[in-house]
């Protein structure tokens, strides 16, 4: 088991393709350096792709569920604490990590853009499932809807080589 933020195991440019799926860099103690680890385990060339906790979902949920200040608190400095600590981004800052290390961001996707609010009884009808998987898909890259999504998700190409097949 290795933590995303210490990956010395593995040389530099080890992978065809990095994902990070989890969200590891939210519950890692570093986030800028799991990017940079990320990174630097990626070959040239190839596509890395990292989901995050979007930091505007959790304020929502904040105000919604908690005590507001709470809300406040996680916008002053995007830490939440609980069981684990957990780090909460913003899609602009995720896309400026990304870059000062180098890489240029594809595309930028929010998961659950529409569908995190739902109730698990509203999804079961197959209709309503079907009508909001399609406006997920046609809308989860909209730059003024990522914000909304529950998670965010960063495609990216490490810079050097042309990469063998589109992203």
């Amino acid at each position: 088991m290795a933590d995303v933020t210490e990956m010395d195991m593995f040389e530099e440019g080890s992978f065809d393709l990095v994902l990070c799926e989890g969200d590891p860099l939210s519950y890692c103690t570093d986030p800028r350096k799991g990017i940079k680890e990320l990174v630097r385990v990626a070959k040239e060339g190839v596509a890395i792709v990292a989901s995050v906790d979007n930091l505007y979902s959790r304020i929502m949920w904040s105000i919604r569920q908690g005590p507001v200040d709470q809300a406040a608190k996680l916008l002053e400095n995007q830490w939440a604490t609980g069981e684990f600590p957990m780090y909460f981004f913003k899609p602009s800052e995720l896309i400026e990590r990304f870059e000062e290390t180098g890489c240029e961001v594809v595309k930028i996707v929010g998961k659950n853009v529409f569908s995190g609010g739902l109730g698990e009884n509203r999804l079961k009808d197959p209709e309503v499932f079907k009508e909001v998987l399609r406006l997920e898909l046609d809308y989860c890259d909209d730059p003024y809807l990522v914000g909304c999504a529950g998670h965010i998700a960063v495609v990216c190409r490490k810079q050097g080589s042309i990469m063998r097949s589109s992203v």
